[in-house]
């Protein structure tokens, strides 16, 4: 058994649409996705990978305007990224 209470916590991927509705303010899906992060923060890690990552960044010229976005968003900004091999 692992000896971190974090490691044995659920992880939840969160998909690039949910991820882009929190950031962008949909006007639609902003708070329903934004409540949903909440709540798998709630129970566990919360992460997305790098695939979800390059989806969620076609609409930005850079890394850093994604990751400004990212960072301004409540819910958007805690989620993990792993690291690329």
């Amino acid at each position: 058994m692992a000896s971190d209470p974090a490691a044995i916590r659920p992880a939840t991927l969160i998909d690039s649409c949910v991820l882009l509705d929190v950031i962008t303010g949909d006007e639609r899906w902003a708070d329903w996705s934004a409540r949903e992060i909440a709540a798998a923060m709630d129970a566990g890690r919360v992460v997305i990978n790098p695939l979800i990552y390059a989806a969620a960044s076609v609409g930005y010229q850079t890394v850093e305007e994604l990751e400004s976005a990212r960072a301004t968003s409540w819910s958007a900004r805690k989620l993990w990224l792993p690291p690329s091999r």
